[in-house]
């Protein structure tokens, strides 16, 4: 007699999970985001960029207990992580030697909903933005759009919820530089 269908296997202990999709976001760094935008840099300088951006997305995994989602405390999410960040003056250093030759910025970016409630409610979004050299744009926040690894991009963005940022550009906290 057939016993059924069969539960699912055990979900792996948290630790686990978070490990993998730690390692599975380096990887994507490492492997394929740098090599695919700074190609014309020599190895070492790929894997120094790859490096700052495996350490920028690290930092990203500390304990949020405060809400996420449509009411939730992203503000104070972003100001928690620029806190970390400027607090690692290594980091911030080897960041702002890479922002003043174009590589790489880092700031902080807001968004507010594409419906009339933000005109009553305020309802937005704030992330951790990571510009990249040909523009491509990285985004950390509280786990809203970035789920457990924090990180999204633009195409993981539902373009009907978020719409055109209503402060002009982003608050960069390392200096952009002109091309």
């Amino acid at each position: 007699m057939p016993l059924g269908p069969f539960p699912p296997p055990p979900l792996p202990p948290p630790c686990c999970r978070e490990s993998k999709i730690r390692e599975n976001r380096r990887r994507w760094i490492r492997d394929e985001l740098v090599p695919r935008i700074y190609a014309d840099l020599s190895q070492e300088k790929q894997r120094l960029i790859a490096d700052v951006l495996i350490r920028l997305t690290d930092q990203a995994d500390f304990a949020w207990s405060k809400p996420v989602g449509w009411f939730g405390k992203c503000y104070e999410w972003v100001e928690e992580y620029q806190k970390r960040f400027q607090h690692d003056r290594d980091l911030w250093q080897v960041c702002d030697e890479l922002a003043k030759q174009g590589y790489l910025y880092i700031g902080a970016i807001f968004w507010v909903v594409n419906y009339r409630v933000h005109e009553y409610f305020g309802i937005g979004h704030a992330a951790v933005i990571i510009e990249l050299r040909d523009g491509t744009r990285i985004y950390l926040d509280d786990g809203w759009y970035g789920g457990l690894d924090h990180l999204f991009i633009e195409s993981e963005c539902n373009p009907k919820c978020i719409i055109e940022d209503p402060f002009g550009e982003p608050v960069w906290w390392t200096k952009k530089v002109k091309r």
